[in-house]
């Protein structure tokens, strides 16, 4: 039985420790062949930022829409 607590995000309930958007996030660089710094310079949004997402921190609207736009999906990719 795994005891690990439950997180609820806007973008999704994840085990601790687990993080959904950024997972779906790092698809889609994966996908393009593109580093968080490439991400940060489309995107205009620091590098660092982007790498708080990667450990939980939740972005604003405004970046998760750059973010989506960058990527090239639409807002509801990032919901569960």
């Amino acid at each position: 039985m795994n005891l690990t607590p439950l997180k609820t995000t806007k973008f999704g309930t994840t085990q601790e420790g687990d993080n959904m958007l950024w997972d779906k996030i790092q698809k889609r660089l994966d996908e393009y062949n593109l580093t968080v710094y490439k991400l940060s310079k489309i995107t205009g949004i620091r590098d660092q930022t982007l790498r708080n997402y990667k450990t939980g921190t939740e972005p604003s609207f405004k970046n998760i829409c750059k973010i989506a736009d960058a990527l090239n999906v639409n807002l509801d990719y990032f919901r569960d």
